[in-house]
């Protein structure tokens, strides 16, 4: 069954928010771009979104621009394509409408969002069918958001979301903080202790080993991910598939098609990972799992369908599944980097992506140096390789000043 495509006015208020978001607030190129495209598709204009007036609109090149030897656009809208399944896999879930850049193009797609909140759902479709469309499109978006209507409900109203969540996330921190300051307090006044009391010195040499931890080694290889299928109906063989065939096809990964050895020691593995497909909560449900092999910890849980995992449809929801956790700026990535877990080449895609998701000097050369040391050493990473001819190629176009005098030759 087609459905109709989404009111204008709800693509500009699900746009906005999108732009305030967490997900896109490390990005000004991301944001600037999406904008872009938008609303010159929502303005009728979807005919002038080429390569060559996005440079130049969006990112001040210049009527020269060649796309052969300049990868800006592309690299961009690659980027942005990640941050939307971020965003709609997390924050945006209950999102009303989901806005995409398919693959191959840079004309946005929308659609209603099968995946809501059951509360949201019936005030939404209303407040699409009740918006005056033609007064609407004449109104910027900026106009529309200020000058809510007594018809529009509040959830699709929700500026105050990404506001919210900042004071929560400040909360955490504070109470951090003060767990921090409270346990260095007892270790200081252990190692007192123990030095004023005099010749206990088994009791010193322990305190001395709680407060000198033992230096962690270093990770030099991409996370590992396995995979674990604990269900066996015909819904879970198409999900397994389907994610081993996308697994396969991703260069940030090392991907291990069988589930992790359960006789090691899994503390000693904190950089890899498994997918376990488990059976869901109802009848033909799958749901899938992203674990922590060392910690347990779960980074991801997605319960599907049995009409999100028929045949036709199941790949393009575990392709948006694994855009939002395999890639450099997913969940995978992100936790290694938070984690106090020592890596080379992980830590240096880590900079390589925050580059390309805020492309300044300072960025460049801390990617470059980091992948360049990896060079220098003989990693023997393609993909290190890759990422640092990248890299050069940038410092040519954008006339970085490291490294000095680069050129494409």
């Amino acid at each position: 069954m087609e459905h109709a495509p989404p009111a204008a006015p709800a693509v500009r208020e699900t746009l906005e928010r999108l732009l305030a978001s967490e997900t896109f607030g490390r990005s000004e190129r991301a944001r600037r771009l999406l904008r872009y495209l938008v609303e010159r598709e929502q303005a009728g204009e979807a005919d002038r979104l080429k390569g060559v007036s996005i440079a130049m609109d969006v990112f001040g090149k210049d009527g020269d621009f060649d796309a052969s030897t300049d990868a800006v656009v592309r690299v961009q809208a690659g980027r942005l394509r990640e941050l939307l399944d971020q965003y709609f896999a997390n924050e945006g879930v209950a999102e009303p409408v989901r806005i995409a850049i398919p693959r191959g193009g840079y004309v946005p797609s929308y659609e209603l969002n099968a995946i809501r909140l059951p509360g949201d759902a019936k005030s939404a479709t209303g407040n699409i069918a009740r918006q005056p469309q033609a007064s609407a499109e004449a109104a910027p978006a900026a106009d529309y958001l200020d000058s809510p209507t007594s018809d529009e409900p509040v959830p699709l109203m929700a500026p105050a979301a990404p506001a919210q969540s900042l004071t929560r996330q400040l909360r955490f921190f504070w109470a951090a903080m003060v767990l921090v300051i409270a346990m260095l307090g007892v270790l200081i006044l252990r190692q007192g202790g123990a030095f004023l009391g005099g010749g206990d010195t088994t009791a010193t040499a322990e305190t001395a080993g709680v407060a000198g931890t033992t230096a962690q080694p270093v990770f030099d290889s991409l996370p590992l991910i396995y995979i674990a299928v604990n269900a066996d109906r015909a819904e879970a063989a198409r999900v397994a598939s389907s994610l081993r065939a996308g697994l396969a096809g991703f260069d940030t990964i090392d991907f291990i098609g069988r589930a992790p050895d359960s006789t090691r020691d899994q503390s000693a593995d904190p950089i890899s990972f498994v997918f376990d497909i488990v059976p869901g909560p109802a009848a033909g449900d799958v749901t899938v799992e992203l674990q922590s092999v060392a910690t347990g910890r779960v980074l991801l849980s997605r319960n599907l369908t049995s009409a999100e995992t028929a045949p036709g449809v199941v790949e393009s929801n575990i392709a948006s599944l694994l855009t939002s956790t395999i890639p450099a700026s997913g969940a995978i990535y992100s936790y290694i980097d938070q984690s106090d877990i020592r890596t080379s080449q992980i830590g240096c895609l880590v900079l390589d992506d925050r580059y390309f998701l805020d492309m300044n000097a300072q960025t460049h050369e801390a990617a470059y140096r980091c992948l360049e040391k990896l060079a220098s050493d003989g990693t023997k990473s393609s993909l290190v390789y890759a990422e640092l001819a990248a890299l050069h190629g940038e410092a040519v176009t954008a006339h970085y000043r490291y490294p000095p005098d680069a050129t494409l030759e």
